[in-house]
């Protein structure tokens, strides 16, 4: 079996040089190659997370993390909004 970081490199070196020889007009064997070098993009990401797999804490801080980001937004409307408030009752 290949190695996978071996089949990427192999791959990455074939687009580049596909990339490099490449026409200005984007034709049906260029768009072809496109969903190629996708799906290829995909498969290598889900190799790579099927070895180095990502462990249920980091999961879990990543999901803070985004939780954390989420209450920074909120606080920050719900801040502007009583500034706004406190902005019209003062004009009164």
């Amino acid at each position: 079996m290949m190695n996978p970081t071996i089949g990427f490199f192999v791959v990455m070196a074939t687009v580049f040089c596909l990339t490099v020889t490449g026409c200005e007009k984007e034709g049906p064997a260029e768009k072809a190659g496109k969903k190629i070098d996708e799906t290829i993009e995909q498969t290598t990401d889900a190799v790579e997370e099927t070895v180095n797999p990502k462990g249920m804490f980091e999961k879990a801080g990543e999901v803070m993390d985004e939780a954390v980001e989420d209450v920074k937004e909120g606080a920050a409307e719900v801040k502007e909004d009583v500034t706004d408030a406190i902005e019209e009752h003062q004009e009164k």
